[in-house]
């Protein structure tokens, strides 16, 4: 038997595939000929099998470096189903647990290991995997590890501790959105010895990328997912935003959960598993969420607001569609969407006096005295550290993240004591409780307007938030609330401290930071730039969107796809019916205004193309959208 006909043999019997995708053997047989490699393949293009064959095909142990713990936990469980033995290091060992998981490894003919690379921090790791038999290092989602990349993590520059280890085993670097400054990151960051570099195309055939102009965006969204029946992503910025969606969905009688990080891991899972059973079709979601989960049959993933970059857009955009069949990934973009994601992204960004100003006042809050601190854990409440210091929270956290990823300390946000409620009554029975008790009646009407997921599940409560809204003192509401849970109202879980900060240097005041200072407005300039480019491909409505994702990753792309927005209204085989449409528009309108569905059911019209005609009418001044969201002549 031929190297080639072992591994399709190998193929075959864990993973149910008679031949390999794209350049996946060249790339395994690479790694198994002891070259490092960087493979840069797109979403859904069949990247892990590309270290997990060569793990099995070879002697000894594969390290896998993995940013998410759940990534971590989902592979070794599909890996154990295929037969395949593999272990992962997660967050809530023990040292005990750690120490006899590495033996395992060492001892019990495990083929891969899987540990996050804030590990390699941990010197009984290090120690330890000096004493395996490796057989190659996969780093996935190395675009992790530059600073050029839109998830920059510091813990991966210590991902190159293992060459120092092991400098003979071969290195393989995995990414699926790697433009050439951050290609070239990854190739220094890790000290790769050769230029293996394997790339397959980032085009997606089957994918219809859409950017829609609309002035009412829940009802685009709404149109959007019934256009597209099967399972659906949503994806939103800020967790209450999940929230709120998922509800208004559901009120419209569509099956959605919300997963974010403010939700429980009991709850995380809860949600993950219905929506991969199909029990419910939409998954309202913050960025948080998608990467390493195998579901193929996604028909759209729908951008409710504006990502921060094209790197996270395109991966996200990627999850849709995996099962080659057709689908879409649609970015819905209101009237003042650009401009507001300007302010929230760029206006929060601080600079370095206001990250002096940060850090001054954490170690007096502290009371960390100079050349002091090191090593040392401080657990703090995040919202009262903002309004003691008057410092606007979202800058304060950027500035918390800043100091992480520049080594500074240690951020991890404490979610285990969180201040959390639900209502455990009905609302009339709320309603009921309120009438007797008048005094309380508006710190809960502030607590029911600002949580709309309080009445189904436990939900994250940010009392100083509430505060500063004038729904009462700190005190005030603790109080209520353990009134509300003492007469079964509500169950109630109060947090002492939300965010914990570890200093890993002695507290130095402006020395700490101003040694920083290059990479710290290099980040700076690279989160106005990557916010920039994104903008840039939205405005862009004269070149295929498909060749404007491809060009940014340095991929040429000289056809179109057909499939987009830009594309479809340009086919000269439309406008022919794209003009009889935008006439019988018009002709119903003269007798009175309509919605978007009235219009599609008295016309009898693909929706998507209505609403592209809709648009170009709008836009030409010929109609325009009335207070109650119908459309009339002008």
């Amino acid at each position: 038997m031929t190297a080639t006909d072992n591994l399709i043999a190998l193929l075959k019997k864990h993973w149910g595939y008679d031949k390999f995708r794209g350049s996946q053997e060249d790339i395994i047989t690479a790694v198994i000929n002891n070259k490092d490699v960087l493979a840069l393949l797109p979403t859904g293009g069949g990247k892990s099998l590309c270290y997990q064959l060569p793990a099995v095909a070879q002697d000894g142990i594969a390290i896998v470096i993995s940013p998410l713990i759940a990534l971590i936990q989902d592979q070794v469980s599909s890996l154990k189903a295929k037969g395949i033995k593999a272990l992962g290091l997660t967050g809530k060992m023990s040292r005990n647990e750690v120490i006899q998981s590495l033996d395992n490894a060492a001892f019990g003919g495990y083929k891969l290991l899987y540990l996050s690379p804030e590990r390699l921090q941990q010197e009984i790791v290090l120690d330890r995997l000096a004493e395996l038999n490796i057989s190659l290092i996969a780093i996935d989602e190395a675009h992790c590890i530059s600073q050029w990349g839109h998830d920059f993590r510091p813990a991966y520059l210590q991902c190159s501790k293992i060459r120092d280890i092991h400098p003979e085993v071969p290195i393989i670097a995995l990414t699926a959105t790697a433009t050439s400054r951050v290609i070239s990151e990854i190739q220094s960051g890790l000290a790769l010895r050769t230029e293996y570099v394997y790339k397959d195309s980032f085009h997606r055939p089957n994918l219809g990328y859409t950017v829609l102009y609309t002035e009412n965006k829940k009802r685009a969204l709404y149109d959007a997912i019934n256009d597209h029946n099967g399972s659906n992503i949503v994806y939103v910025r800020l967790r209450r935003s999940a929230e709120k969606i998922k509800d208004a969905l559901i009120q419209k009688g569509i099956t959605a959960h919300a997963y974010h990080g403010g939700l429980s891991s009991l709850e995380r899972k809860a949600a993950l598993t219905s929506w991969m059973k199909g029990e419910v079709t939409i998954m309202v979601a913050t960025t948080a969420f998608g990467m390493g989960i195998d579901k193929s049959d996604v028909r759209a993933v729908i951008h409710y607001e504006i990502p921060e970059s094209i790197e996270s857009y395109f991966q996200e955009s990627g999850r849709a569609g995996r099962d080659g069949l057709a689908a879409k990934a649609i970015m819905i973009v209101g009237p003042n969407d650009e401009s507001q994601s300007r302010r929230q992204f760029l206006s929060y960004l601080p600079d370095l006096d206001m990250l002096k100003k940060v850090y001054n006042n954490l170690v007096n809050h502290f009371q960390i005295a100079y050349g002091e601190g090191k090593g040392i854990t401080y657990p703090f409440h995040f919202g009262t550290f903002c309004i003691a210091y008057d410092l606007e929270p979202r800058m304060c956290f950027k500035a918390l993240e800043i100091f992480d990823q520049q080594g500074i300390f240690a951020l991890s946000q404490n979610f285990r004591h969180r201040s959390m409620v639900q209502f455990t009554s009905s609302k009339e029975q709320l309603w009921s409780y309120l009438e007797s008790h008048p005094d309380i009646r508006n710190i809960l009407e502030m607590i029911i307007r600002s949580y709309g997921g309080v009445f189904d599940a436990m939900t994250y409560i940010n009392i100083a938030s509430l505060t500063k809204k004038g729904a009462g003192s700190e005190t005030a509401i603790r109080k209520v609330l353990n009134q509300l849970a003492t007469d079964q109202i509500a169950k109630v879980e109060f947090q002492d401290h939300d965010v914990e900060v570890t200093f890993l240097e002695p507290r130095e005041d402006e020395r700490s930071i101003l040694r920083r200072r290059d990479p710290i407005e290099k980040n700076r300039s690279v989160k106005i730039e990557n916010l920039e480019h994104m903008l840039k491909y939205i405005d862009n409505q004269n070149q295929c969107r498909s060749a404007q994702l491809l060009a940014y990753f340095g991929e040429e792309y000289d056809s179109h796809c057909g499939l987009c927005d830009v594309c479809v209204s340009k086919d000269p085989l439309r406008k022919p019916e794209k003009v009889s449409v935008k006439r019988d528009i018009v002709e119903v309108l003269g007798s009175t205004p309509l919605s978007s569905d009235q219009l599609a059911k008295t016309i009898q019209v693909d929706k998507d193309l209505l609403i592209e005609c809709l648009q170009e009418l709008l836009e030409d001044e010929f109609i325009r959208v009335t207070l109650s969201n119908q459309y009339e002549l002008k």
